[in-house]
């Protein structure tokens, strides 16, 4: 078929978030771009310089970066990305608020949910008291058999409060580690008030299915 089936405006395509996007590599690293091709051939060229604009477009929190954009680059498997980098899942996750819709799910049966921003806040809230209350902690192993659906990101989220804590063990003393965990954790969840214990209408048992490892 020689003929495209639909093509954007020119108009649509200065709108574009490609478009924005391409235009900020081209400040961050003084080269010049015209179109989505040479942005695509940018990208396979010069990776460090592509992803480190990705990170800063996307306005990732994080504890720290790192120096290195990418480690052993040569492999794959085996490439890491920002592999010096702390951050937490949960606090990107959660940094926005309201009635906008963070996941629009639909199941294999007719099912169908939307998600706001501020139900997910809500459920990784009662999630991480739940987690608490079963004594998960630093450096404890949760293994969660879930299905595709918005359950486990809310699961993953509430989990990676625990997850990022232990990585800070590892390189600090037990005492601080805890305390930054704390901090953290209070952070995230200072806009909004921590329901005080699980509402009886939600179902806790379809949320998580977890096995604490020792």
């Amino acid at each position: 078929m020689s003929t495209p089936l639909w093509q954007p405006s020119q108009a649509q395509i200065d709108g574009a978030e490609m478009t924005r996007f391409r235009k900020r590599v081209e400040t961050d690293w003084g080269v010049e771009l015209p179109d989505s091709r040479a942005l695509w051939k940018f990208s396979v060229t010069e990776l460090e310089k592509f992803w480190t604009s990705v990170w800063e477009d996307a306005g990732i929190i994080a504890e720290t970066r790192g120096e290195r954009v990418l480690a052993d680059g040569d492999k794959m498997p085996g490439a890491k990305w920002f592999p010096d980098a702390r951050l937490s899942f949960a606090e990107n996750l959660l940094r926005h608020r309201g009635d906008g819709e963070a996941m629009v799910f639909n199941g294999e049966v007719r099912v169908s949910r939307r998600l706001s921003f501020d139900d997910v806040y809500d459920q990784v809230s009662v999630m991480v008291q739940i987690l608490e209350a079963f004594g998960v902690g630093e450096g404890d192993r949760v293994c969660g058999y879930l299905p595709n659906m918005p359950e486990t990101v809310i699961a993953m989220a509430a989990n990676s409060f625990f997850i990022v804590s232990s990585s800070t063990v590892r390189r600090s003393n037990a005492r601080d580690a805890a305390g930054s965990s704390e901090r953290r954790r209070a952070d995230v969840f200072a806009r909004a008030e921590r329901p005080p214990s699980p509402p009886p209408e939600l179902p806790v048992s379809r949320l998580m299915m977890l096995a604490v490892l020792p």
